[in-house]
């Protein structure tokens, strides 16, 4: 049996949810490198068929996963005024926690670079003493302890379509058979 529109239906499921998790990062992460919301390869889909009928797969990045549901820190007060981040989320991912690896140092400190991130003195504004490789221990540190928080970039475009997608899959497939009857006769 041809299942066409049950597979347009799923297709465009997939289509507008990485087209609106692509906006949402576009939105959300301004001081990235714009890999999540430019890059095709940071979020596709595959469909394929199957004995059961047909799967769709979302394929999305390694990190997408940690950039949506976020991150547990370790301990909030290993600094000052830490606050617990990544604690409650509805997150599709589930959850994540740090417990002993800490964040890459090397990319927070490319990130600080590129972002042109400084110390500065609370008093007078004045940058204070301090290279990007401090800043970047300083950044891993307050990561670690307190987290990431979720964005739900990705999970709040999914949850939509999704709630959606079984009436699409019902009245297609009801088309489909139409479709299928019709030929017979």
């Amino acid at each position: 049996m041809r299942l066409s529109k049950v597979e347009n239906a799923m297709r465009r499921f997939a289509v507008n949810v990485i087209k609106d998790a692509r906006e949402n990062a576009k939105k959300d992460f301004t001081t990235g490198t714009g890999y999540l919301a430019d890059n095709p390869d940071s979020m596709t889909y595959q469909i394929s068929k199957t004995p059961q009928g047909l799967q769709l797969q979302l394929i999305v990045a390694d990190y997408v996963a940690y950039k949506d549901a976020g991150v547990f820190g370790a301990n909030p007060r290993l600094v000052r005024d830490g606050k617990q981040k990544g604690a409650d989320n509805d997150s599709i991912f589930g959850k994540f926690s740090y417990r002993t690896k800490k964040p890459p140092m090397q990319t927070l400190r490319e990130w600080a670079v590129r972002n042109n991130i400084r110390f500065r003195d609370k008093k007078t504004g004045q940058f204070r003493r301090g290279g990007m490789t401090t800043i970047a221990f300083w950044l891993q540190k307050r990561i670690f302890a307190q987290g990431l928080a979720p964005s739900m970039f990705f999970t709040k475009p999914f949850q939509q379509y999704y709630n959606a997608l079984p009436d699409a899959i019902l009245e297609n497939f009801g088309l489909e058979i139409e479709r299928i009857l019709k030929e017979e006769n």
